[in-house]
């Protein structure tokens, strides 16, 4: 949904605010096709959505274990590192006669960081059952 949220923004930066409205009202479709689709109550989508949160924590708490001390030395040393290259690619990302450059260099940073983030996320938070960590 973040994704979503941050290609609109740079799309009604540009100045296409009708696109931007038509991407998130297509996801929302999609979504809700989707849902429907998979044999859910449509009544349903505000309590799967208000305790998402509560099941992943939940889901993570019963199936992941603590990851070796090694891996979150390695993760945390890692994590300046991505935060750099997402820096040093997002600053020349647009030409120096892009209008609202500033402004699209912040939502790509954004959308960079989110994605990194919950690739972070999957490869350092855990380790499985079986001892296996999630490469990324």
């Amino acid at each position: 949904m973040a994704s979503v949220a941050l290609v609109a923004g740079d799309v009604a930066v540009r100045g296409r605010g009708r696109l931007a409205l038509g991407i998130i009202g297509g996801f929302a479709t999609g979504f809700v096709a989707g849902w429907l689709g998979s044999g859910q109550a449509l009544g349903h989508i505000g309590a799967f959505l208000a305790n998402g949160l509560a099941i992943v924590k939940a889901y993570n708490g019963a199936l992941g274990w603590e990851g070796l001390v090694l891996l979150r030395t390695i993760d945390l040393i890692l994590a300046p590192v991505v935060l750099a290259m997402i820096l040093l690619r997002t600053v020349p990302a647009f030409g120096k006669d892009e209008p609202r450059r500033a402004a699209r260099q912040v939502l790509l940073s954004a959308w960079r960081l989110w994605l990194s983030l919950a690739l972070w996320k999957i490869g350092s938070a855990s380790v499985d059952v079986f001892g296996h960590w999630q490469a990324y």
